[in-house]
């Protein structure tokens, strides 16, 4: 059985399924929206890196980019957080929505936007602030739910934090290198759902969560 978290390779097919999402409710500002996802993924395309290695830039509110990208790591990347108020984006190998610390992050940097995460397959995945957001009070929300146990296994408790702590180089890997497939599968969904969850929960605080998933290869569809 295949394991989950797969890196993918950008191709250019997968550059032209990144679907049009409703982010900005303007038609024009969504279709520039997905111009600059499909602009990082072919920085990614043209490093030739490892699959799963990310970058990432950032854009003022008029769409426009500050500065140039930066490239991470395999399944990591920072994000610059200049002094005006702009809209991240990076790129996650595995086509998966946005980790803990995106929305961490973005909550906890008041001139921070959004965040997007752009899959190397083509997915989007968006989480921006309302003019009404509540900050603080999400930031709470989300320190409490990222304690939460999600799964357990071999006699240890998974949490949102102690994965992102695993994530960043930190102790705990050997508990999550004692898993066996079926072990390692249950723990990876109950993250995505936990994510899930947050991000739409988001919506009582003044977030808006936006996927869109890859277009058919012929475009018919999104």
């Amino acid at each position: 059985m295949e394991r989950v978290a797969v890196n993918h390779s950008v191709t250019d097919q997968s550059i032209q399924a990144v679907p049009l999402v409703n982010v900005f409710d303007d038609e024009d500002k969504n279709i520039q929206f997905r111009e600059i996802c499909q602009d990082l993924l072919k920085i990614v395309k043209a490093s030739g890196t490892e699959p799963g290695t990310e970058f990432s830039f950032v854009y003022n509110l008029a769409l426009e980019r500050i500065g140039g990208y930066v490239q991470g790591d395999i399944g990591r990347v920072s994000i610059e957080n200049p002094n005006v108020f702009h809209h991240a984006f990076h790129n996650h190998g595995t086509g998966e929505t946005l980790g803990f610390s995106d929305i961490y992050n973005l909550t906890n940097r008041q001139r921070q936007m959004s965040i997007t995460a752009v899959g190397n397959t083509g997915s989007v995945y968006c989480l921006m602030k309302d003019k009404t957001v509540k900050r603080n009070e999400y930031l709470t929300y989300l320190l409490n739910a990222s304690q939460e146990v999600i799964y357990s296994a071999n006699g240890t408790d998974f949490t949102l934090a102690s994965l992102d702590q695993i994530k960043s180089g930190k102790s705990g890997r050997d508990a999550i290198d004692g898993l066996d497939e079926q072990q390692t599968d249950a723990l990876h969904a109950a993250m995505l759902s936990s994510i899930e969850k947050i991000m739409k929960d988001g919506e009582k605080f003044g977030f808006k969560y936006i996927s869109g998933t890859p277009r058919l290869a012929n475009g018919l569809a999104d």
